[in-house]
């Protein structure tokens, strides 16, 4: 027998007003189908429950694309693309993304058509040159600044990266510091920050950087 609790049914209240204010009651709908979609392609490849949340549940991937799609997007990598979800709203004559887990990727070509090239891998899989976007969102789960500079330079030189496309989000939010990253610390020195889209929940900004 499954006990519910006052506060668990508390708790997913408020998290669904949050919702509702947020992307609005059509997002909301979409997306609790789409979940129930993931969920079954997740006892299919088994990839990490953490990729549930689907697009029309985040004000951020959204704004994201339509910042994107607004400008001049001929190829568009995504690094940590989970199921695909922010290439797929992107409109660019190339798309590729990239995860390290392969069930995901599994998972990323059956949902989505031959549009987009999925690869299992990250930064040291980058073949493309140019990249107008490189996108890095809800990606930076761990490591220094110090170890992002070098990852970060290195792909600016060998992919002539036009434009990183990064968020941050406030050390509070995860009890972590590993989202609250200073990007001028990390991307290269002729790269300037052209736009901060935000805030969003948790206090997530997006933000974009140009290559000068």
């Amino acid at each position: 027998m499954m006990v519910t609790y006052a506060g668990d049914k508390e708790g997913a209240r408020k998290k669904l007003v949050r919702k509702l204010n947020e992307v609005g009651l059509k997002n909301v709908l979409i997306g609790g189908i789409k979940k129930v979609r993931y969920m079954q392609m997740i006892n299919k490849y088994h990839f990490d429950t953490w990729h549930l949340s689907p697009y029309e549940w985040k004000e951020y991937a959204q704004v994201c694309v339509r910042y994107l799609n607004s400008h001049d997007c001929k190829t568009v990598v995504d690094i940590g693309c989970g199921l695909g979800e922010i290439l797929q709203h992107i409109k660019a004559d190339k798309k590729i993304g990239l995860d390290l887990q392969e069930e995901v990727i599994q998972a990323a070509r059956e949902l989505n058509s031959g549009e987009i090239d999925f690869v299992v891998g990250s930064f040291g899989e980058l073949i493309e040159n140019p990249i107008d976007y490189l996108i890095t969102l809800n990606f930076m789960h761990g490591g220094t600044e110090d170890e992002w500079m070098e990852i970060y330079h290195t792909a600016a030189i060998q992919n002539e990266v036009g434009h990183f496309v990064v968020d941050t989000v406030p050390e509070k939010a995860f009890d972590s510091a590993t989202h609250s990253l200073d990007w001028s610390k990390i991307i290269p020195d002729n790269y300037k920050r052209i736009k901060r889209l935000g805030p969003f929940l948790s206090g997530r900004y997006v933000e974009i950087w140009e290559r000068q």
